[in-house]
Parts: C-alpha cells; sequence; structure tokens
C-alpha cells in the first residue's frame, strides 16, 4: 500500500512538491522520529529480539527430546527480506575471501566503519580504517570499535597513509567521487603501499545513472580494466547487477576488482 502510494505522489508534480518540499520534508522527519523512535529505540528492538532467538536456540536445541536435522536460520529472514538483499554485503565477502589470518589492513573510505569491524577484523591483525569525514570516524569509534582498527581522520590523497606497507588494501565506492588526475595519483600510492605479494580490492559502480557527485564514469569492466592496466600486472574483474532503493525500481550495476602484481598470487588461482 505505502509503496503505491509513494509511486501515485512522485507521479503527480503538484503532490510531489507539497509533500516533498524541505518544509513537509522537517515536518515527516520528525514524525518519524516520534513514531517510530531512533537508535535507542531500534537498539531496544534488537535486544528484544536477540533474547527470543536464544530462547528459540534453548527451546530448539537444549530442552527438546531431539534437536533439530537443520538450522532454519529465522534469526537472519528480518535482515534478509528480499531475495538480493545478500548483494548490499557483497563488498563485505568479496574482501574477506582474499584475507589471511595476521593481514594488515588499509580501509580508504570507511564510512561508518561497518565492513572493517563486521568483515575484516576477524582475521586482520591491524586495520587502519581512514576517511576524510569526521563524522564518520566518529560513528565507527563509538558504534564499530574494535581493538585492533585504528580509525583515523584524514585525506588519503595528501596525507601519507598510517603505515608504509598493508597486505591487502580496500577502496570501495568511492574511485568515482575523484577527478581522473587524482585517482591516478592514489593508484600509484596504493600500488606503492602494497607489500610484494599484496591485493588491491574495491568496487564502484557502472554506467552514468548514479553518481550526482561523481567526476568519473565507467560503462563497463573493460574501461575499469584499461584503468588499472597502468599499475598493476593482474587484474581480475566481476559485475554484479541487483535492484536498489526502498522498492527496488532501479538495478544497480556494479563492478568487483582484485589487482596484484605478485605472480605467485595468479599461479595460486
Amino acid at each position: 500500500m505505502l509503496r503505491k502510494i509513494y509511486k501515485f505522489i512522485r507521479s503527480n508534480f503538484i503532490l510531489e512538491k507539497i509533500f516533498f518540499s524541505d518544509f513537509s520534508k522537517f515536518l515527516l522527519k520528525y514524525l518519524e522520529l516520534i513514531i517510530f523512535g531512533g537508535r535507542k529505540r531500534r537498539k531496544l528492538v534488537n535486544k528484544i529480539q536477540d533474547l527470543q532467538f536464544n530462547s528459540k536456540y534453548r527451546y530448539d536445541w537444549i530442552f527438546s527430546k531431539e534437536p533439530p536435522h537443520f538450522y532454519d536460520f529465522e534469526r537472519y529472514e528480518s535482515v534478509f527480506v528480499n531475495s538480493t538483499d545478500y548483494c548490499k554485503l557483497l563488498k563485505g565477502y568479496h574482501v574477506e575471501d582474499i584475507l589471511k589470518k595476521g593481514d594488515k589492513l588499509l580501509d580508504i573510505g570507511t564510512g561508518a566503519g561497518f565492513f572493517a569491524k563486521k568483515f575484516f577484523s576477524n582475521k586482520c591483525s591491524t586495520i587502519d580504517a581512514i576517511d576524510i569525514d569526521e563524522t564518520a570516524i566518529n560513528y565507527a569509534r563509538k558504534y564499530n570499535f574494535s581493538k585492533n582498527i585504528n580509525y583515523v581522520i584524514q585525506d588519503a590523497v595528501d596525507k601519507p597513509f598510517p603505515s608504509k606497507k598493508y597486505n591487502v588494501i580496500v577502496w570501495d565506492g568511492a574511485i568515482g567521487h575523484f577527478h581522473k588526475e587524482t585517482t591516478d595519483k592514489m593508484l600509484t600510492k596504493i600500488s606503492d603501499h602494497l607489500t610484494e605479494d599484496g591485493i588491491f580490492v574495491g568496487s564502484e559502480n557502472l554506467g552514468r545513472e548514479e553518481g550526482h557527485d561523481h567526476f568519473q564514469f565507467w560503462d563497463n569492466l573493460e574501461e575499469l580494466r584499461y584503468l588499472f592496466e597502468g599499475y598493476f600486472k593482474y587484474i581480475e574483474l566481476k559485475e554484479v547487477q541487483y535492484p536498489i532503493g526502498n522498492y527496488n525500481n532501479f538495478t544497480r550495476k556494479e563492478a568487483y576488482w582484485k589487482c596484484y602484481n605478485s605472480k605467485i598470487i595468479k599461479e595460486q588461482k
């Protein structure tokens, strides 16, 4: 029902102007907060859900006469509502797949630190997670703290990286935000800071439908390959398409890469 109302309002010029004016959005924003609450209420709901599933575990596995012969994954049904929801986490699995225990990792543009904490910190000995946005780093320090993550407010272009060498350098969803000459500088810097067997991994949107704040666009994987060829001997690319938006009304095309200069890594694949 809400989806139909949203589409109807968006399709009507007058209604769109009324409901999505700055004043209307201001009122609706606080109405959302009053009705549904903020982080504290979400934290309470999550705590209640944890208690529910801990109870379910005891009921199914401890107190039952015979434990089940399968795991139903009900705990994750609220996270993966749609069949393509897992795609939003692919960048995390893409990096985690190549990590080795004890790796030293640099996360450029870490944002909220979600992937650094939830996907990288388990295997890495040290993570330098940098971002130019002070608000993002403060959020990451508060909500995605880990003893082996060093969150740093830093301009990745003009300031030196926190360490000289890394086993893995991650640059996710950010290349398009830089001018070409800045990208060239960054790729040189990344290549120089990788260990001999180091890997550069990341992702970026393909096409021109997204990225109103982008300075560069790539329409296909071959254009990205051409970009990386000047800095890395071996380049692996893949494309994934999945719907996004509150109503899955737009298909995102996303490129994922692994770049390295070690022949040993190439021979192991």
